[in-house]
């Protein structure tokens, strides 16, 4: 196993058991306000970021050359939350969901090796710039996903 396997902690099990036990189903797209997501967009939201962010890592690590990332202005971004929002996926489709983007991560985890982790990227938004591959891993997944997890827990506890 590669040591890169270990340096992330990518919660997998905490964002299925929030799904599964904290996060009551009638309640999945209760919107504590207009301007906050629902508990199920930001599920539907994490899915396909972290797929993003994945595939973000594996074109930089294929062509150095290339600056890599998104805005919060990304219409893809936007797309997609708009799609939760309206579409509501069930429990069932943001497991699937939440699971394939583990898979992701793991088979991208899995072929890095220390030498991948440490070089350096640019990031298309200058407020990131230069950076490691190691630290865009920590901040666009592990502490993407950390936010989430503290996001979803708020808005459980505003809706009920």
């Amino acid at each position: 196993m590669r040591r890169s396997r270990n340096l992330f902690n990518i919660p997998k099990k905490k964002f299925l058991n929030l799904l599964d036990e904290v996060v009551p189903i009638q309640k999945l797209y209760i919107r504590p306000s207009s301007e906050e997501w629902s508990c199920g967009i930001v599920f539907w939201h994490i899915g396909e970021a972290r797929i993003f962010f994945v595939n973000e890592i594996q074109k930089v690590l294929d062509d150095p050359s290339i600056s890599i990332g998104r805005k919060m202005d990304n219409p893809i971004r936007l797309a997609n939350i708009e799609e939760a929002d309206k579409t509501q996926p069930s429990p069932t489709e943001i497991r699937d969901r939440l699971e394939k983007s583990y898979t992701e991560i793991t088979r991208l985890f899995e072929k890095l090796t220390p030498s991948d982790l440490e070089k350096e990227i640019q990031h298309m938004n200058p407020k990131f710039g230069l950076m490691k591959v190691r630290d865009f891993i920590d901040h666009f997944i592990v502490e993407h996903d950390a936010i989430h997890v503290a996001q979803i827990n708020r808005v459980v506890s505003q809706i009920n």
